[in-house]
């Protein structure tokens, strides 16, 4: 059976795509894009795509003058702006791209009738606005996750923990809600994964599988000021951390620094951040002004 490609369709079909994938990689990316710069560039792309149709040359539709063409429609939304940020956009522009192909190529191969698959009906109507659909939902979900991060670093400082000549660098994240506190002295206590306190204390430092006591490993190392520091969890569960105290604790951020001297550090009993991002959590107190710096 004869098919037939309608070119008011294929350049509308283009046309939306187009104009819904540089909207998605300009928000990605934090950059403003005016709907008609928008427009501007959707409506390059659909224009070059008409060329598919007709039998131009070759090299016009070569994966070079592709990407080409896509710097094009990039630069006519967000120019003027650096090369770099023009090929970034242009990445972001072709991973969506890729995305939303993918998704019409397997809309395109669901059964939609008995007698069996139609795939190129199926292509031109519920595939472009499942894949306008699934579009939507990664750049959403890619904006929280970026949204998450931006604050995850906005609220995270580099920490230096020295004991003697050793220093640990850390990267803590600002917990408001850390209420954790010597209870003996009462100085706020820091919180970091035993897992970045190893070049600080090597007596840490044990191979994995092996089984060890934190308060033994601890307790071996001389001159080593002990204590136990109680903690209640979100999900209620209490308990007890091994902490020490550090002879110098140094905040750093955006240039400036805070010392303190003989400060609690406690060891985590589970992970604080899986993925690393930050290892471990700063009290609130030491950023507040209620503890004097150097003691």
């Amino acid at each position: 059976m004869a098919r037939y490609v309608y070119a008011d369709a294929y350049f509308l079909i283009n046309l939306l795509m187009n104009y819904v994938l540089l909207s998605a990689s300009a928000r990605l990316t934090g950059l403003s894009a005016a709907p008609r710069r928008l427009l501007l560039g959707a409506l390059l792309g659909a224009i070059y795509s008409l060329g598919f149709l007709t039998k131009g040359p070759a090299w016009l539709y070569s994966p070079v003058a592709k990407v080409a063409v896509s710097v094009i429609m990039v630069g006519a939304v967000h120019w003027p702006v650096s090369f770099r940020t023009l090929l970034r956009q242009t990445a972001y522009l072709f991973a969506l791209s890729f995305l939303a192909a993918g998704t019409m190529m397997a809309v395109s191969f669901l059964p939609v009738a008995a007698g069996g698959l139609e795939p190129h009906s199926v292509l031109s109507s519920w595939g472009v606005l499942v894949a306008v659909f699934v579009v939507a939902i990664m750049v959403r979900a890619g904006l929280c996750y970026l949204r998450q991060r931006t604050s995850d670093e906005q609220s995270s400082y580099d920490v230096d923990v020295c004991m003697g000549d050793r220093v640990a660098a850390l990267r803590l994240l600002l917990d408001t809600g850390n209420r954790v506190y010597d209870p003996v002295s009462g100085k706020p206590v820091i919180v970091v994964e035993t897992r970045y306190l190893h070049r600080l204390l090597p007596t840490l430092a044990v191979p994995p599988g092996q089984k060890w006591d934190i308060w033994t490993r601890l307790g071996s190392v001389e001159g080593l000021r002990l204590l136990a520091v109680p903690f209640t969890s979100l999900g209620n569960r209490c308990g007890v951390m091994p902490a020490f105290f550090a002879d110098r604790i140094t905040v750093k951020k955006g240039g400036e620094s805070r010392v303190f001297f003989d400060l609690p550090v406690a060891l985590a009993p589970d992970r604080v951040c899986p993925d690393g991002t930050y290892h471990g959590l700063l009290h609130p107190d030491l950023l507040s002004g209620e503890v004097r710096q150097g003691g």
